[in-house]
């Protein structure tokens, strides 16, 4: 009898554990624009649940979001705003989407920057390729913290998910504060990607960029003033052995503006290193779910060199949309290929290995 009360009371110990189950999560995060610029178009992706998903939010004016996740639009007005996906078994994770007005000025910690301007032009997003030197340029106004009214102040300038490269002002502004416009350089990471420029304030003898982490930690989007897409073009060398050199669109390096259905040309030069036994190909379209790969420049199994020369029309949604080349392994080339088998990180939208030039549609 004893016997059994206890095993009875083991098996209510071990059913009483509640099963570890797997939550449904996002990636690819931040999502943040600027008023009054385009918003890169983006695959948002989700791990961990179960397919198919579908995303839908409280878009804001000038956005559009598809069921698969594609995300394009022209931010109209600043504001946070809730992006959700749900998947088959109706189990559901959210995020947001921040649209920055950092176009008049941003202020945390009492600090303001205002009128930022990147390369010479009074901007919230640029395009650069990597390692370039960005001429950063921004007025500030700083007024010294209440604990200590004599102290040393610096602002601190760099990328967000990094460290701050440099300092735009360093002195003692006291209670009556300091004003003023101050310039530094900065230098684009090394790794393609989006990266968010941001600003802090430090409290030191001087500014310290080579060792100091930013004074508050992370930067939250409060503190994000400007963003820098940054890619190989016009020389792109992909992982695979496929390299792409002199990227021209419409005549222009890495970088065109076209209307909605508005059409443009792009040429490049190439070179395929042969996959044995496997027919290889190029493809080359607008990076994102609903825009496939739609042009095939090269199919074999040898190895090739060549140019291409390629029309293309654009999207009818306002958007900044990267173009992207990507590598196939089918029998032939197929028409409107899909990479069917990339992971969240690996599809053209989120990858910038792949992008080689960057198409606005305004």
């Amino acid at each position: 009898m004893l016997c059994t009360i206890f095993l009875f009371n083991l098996l209510s110990l071990i059913f009483a554990v509640p099963l570890k189950t797997t939550e449904l999560k996002i990636t690819v995060e931040p999502h943040i624009g600027f008023l009054n610029h385009l918003y890169p178009a983006s695959v948002l992706n989700a791990t961990q649940g179960t397919l198919p998903y579908q995303w839908s939010g409280s878009l804001p004016d000038g956005f559009n979001l598809t069921p698969r996740g594609v995300l394009t639009g022209f931010a109209k007005a600043a504001g946070t705003h809730s992006l959700t996906v749900t998947d088959s078994t109706g189990a559901s994770a959210s995020t947001s989407l921040t649209i920055v007005d950092s176009s008049t000025s941003s202020t945390s910690y009492k600090l303001t920057i205002s009128s930022v301007s990147l390369n010479g032009i009074v901007t919230q997003q640029i395009v650069t390729t990597t390692n370039s030197k960005i001429q950063f340029k921004a007025n500030y106004q700083i007024v010294a913290a209440d604990w200590c009214p004599g102290c040393m102040e610096q602002i601190q300038i760099g990328f967000s998910f990094g460290l701050p490269q440099g300092c735009i002002y360093s002195g003692g502004p006291g209670l009556a504060g300091a004003t003023g416009t101050g310039a530094m350089e900065l230098t684009a990471p090394p790794t393609p990607g989006r990266y968010y420029i941001a600003f802090d304030r430090s409290q030191d003898m001087q500014c310290r960029h080579t060792h100091q982490n930013w004074w508050h930690g992370m930067p939250s989007p409060a503190n994000i003033i400007a963003a820098v897409d940054v890619i190989d073009a016009p020389d792109v060398k992909l992982n695979n052995g496929v390299q792409v050199s002199n990227v021209q669109i419409n005549s222009v390096p890495v970088h065109h503006n076209t209307m909605p259905s508005g059409t443009y040309t792009v040429e490049f030069t190439y070179s395929v290193v042969s996959t044995p036994d496997r027919t290889q190909q190029l493809q080359v379209g607008l990076s994102s779910d609903d825009q496939p790969l739609d042009s095939c420049i090269y199919s074999a199994i040898n190895p090739g060199t060549g140019f291409s020369k390629l029309s293309f029309k654009a999207p009818q949604l306002r958007s900044r949309y990267y173009l992207s080349i990507q590598t196939s392994m089918e029998l032939e080339c197929v028409a409107n290929w899909v990479c069917k088998k990339c992971s969240a990180d690996q599809k053209p939208g989120n990858n910038f290995h792949q992008i080689i030039g960057v198409i606005d549609v305004n």
